[in-house]
């Protein structure tokens, strides 16, 4: 009989293998990534440009632009493409970033060459119909204004102003007074000149020799449009303290953050273990303080944030208002202890194992195994940055974590917004 007081064993995590995708380039220079893997007849399709936020113009000319693409071409109607795709059971997302713009669909293998026939008339002909910019204008608003009563979001907001400056491109914000300035022939001027810079597609899922073709067929011979965008550098402009009063508010969002290094630094993948003790995961010393011990927070977490040219170190907590200060002077103080301390050799062991097995559930999946692709080969990197990442965590010492916490766990050098 099974004796449940008894832990199960369990063993250290060492060595792994990731599925690689296959890099092809179509005949019109489309870079292609497949990752074929998987027994689902289930496709994730990505269709990735290199424009972003960074690049506007004008505030929300890449999301508008990304977001009316299925709005309308000369041969269909924004209603047509939809039932049309919601006929084959496809889904579409679109992700306007900061760096890149994305658009996805998911679809069943069988129905991908349909889907490829749309998603092409999407991408390569849309009219960006002025009544349909207008119904998008108005969602967008509504949305923006709901949101920008939420502390939550505009502390958000608000940090990664604090950390970059007001007209540097990470710290840009749409606002509303911006949607109504944007015009559909900025728009479509935009689309022209800048949205396809330097795209890529990546497949992942059920990829096997007959949906090679089909991809080929429909996006490998039409002819790509060099895109042109400010490529201007921006000094860093970092605000240390900002308070937004809200009378009305009986909770306050506070957030703490600092930039640190890329990916491609030396003390990246120790700081990464250093920040999951600090704040990273459920059973972290900011939880155990905060939540547990103090009773100021439902949550509270710090999490490491990576942009193309910048990363950074967010802290986050919604409290009482009453307890915002002493929050953040609980924040500061745990800071301290992981620079005067070492850390203990059952923490550490349990923060590793946490790690390594969070690592291994994020590649189970073919469309996980896509992101881990795309969050190193957007910096530039290889594979190898992922076998340096499980062994960094099952060599790291308490004498290292030590070393970075003095490094970089700094009080001064962090940003500070409490909004509520």
């Amino acid at each position: 009989m099974l004796d449940r007081t008894i832990a199960p064993p369990y063993g250290k995590i060492s060595d792994f293998s990731l599925i690689e995708p296959k890099h092809t380039i179509l005949p019109n220079g489309l870079p292609l990534f497949t990752i074929s893997t998987g027994r689902q007849e289930v496709i994730r399709l990505e269709f990735i440009t290199r424009i972003g936020s960074k690049h506007d113009l004008k505030p929300g000319l890449t999301f508008f632009t990304s977001k009316m693409l299925a709005e309308g071409t000369s041969m269909r109607t924004s209603s047509e493409i939809a039932a049309a795709l919601d006929y084959l059971g496809v889904h579409v997302e679109t992700n306007p970033g900061i760096d890149h713009t994305g658009i996805s669909v998911y679809c069943l293998s069988k129905h991908l060459s349909e889907v490829l026939l749309i998603f092409k008339d999407v991408l390569l002909d849309p009219v960006f119909p002025e009544e349909e910019l207008n119904t998008q204008k108005t969602i967008r608003k509504d949305g923006l204004k709901v949101n920008l009563e939420k502390n939550q979001f505009v502390a958000s907001r608000k940090i990664r102003t604090c950390l970059f400056g007001m007209n540097h491109p990470y710290g840009r914000n749409l606002e509303v007074e911006h949607i109504d300035d944007i015009s559909r022939n900025e728009i479509l001027n935009f689309y022209k000149t800048a949205f396809f810079n330097e795209p890529l597609i990546i497949a992942s899922g059920f990829v096997k020799e007959k949906e090679m073709d089909s991809i080929q067929k429909h996006l490998g011979h039409f002819p790509l449009m060099k895109g042109n965008f400010n490529t201007s550098s921006y000094e860093v402009d970092q605000v240390k303290n900002l308070t937004i009063e809200k009378p009305d508010s009986l909770q306050s969002s506070l957030r703490l953050g600092r930039l640190i290094p890329s990916k491609n630094h030396k003390d990246y993948l120790p700081l990464l273990v250093v920040n999951e003790i600090f704040g990273g995961y459920f059973g972290s010393r900011l939880m155990k303080n905060i939540r547990e011990d103090k009773g100021y927070t439902y949550g509270v977490h710090s999490q490491v944030l990576n942009l193309e040219h910048a990363s950074m170190q967010i802290i986050g907590a919604d409290v009482k208002k009453e307890f915002s200060q002493a929050t953040i002077d609980e924040i500061h103080k745990e800071m301290k202890k992981l620079k005067d301390e070492l850390v203990s050799p059952n923490e550490l062991e349990t923060v590793k194992n946490y790690m390594l097995g969070s690592f291994l559930s994020s590649i189970s999946t073919p469309f996980s195994l896509a992101d881990k692709f795309k969050s190193i080969y957007f910096h530039n990197l290889d594979y190898n940055f992922y076998r340096e990442y499980i062994e960094n965590i099952n060599s790291i010492t308490s004498d290292q974590i030590l070393e970075t916490a003095r490094s970089y766990f700094k009080t001064e050098n962090y940003s500070t917004v409490v909004v509520g």
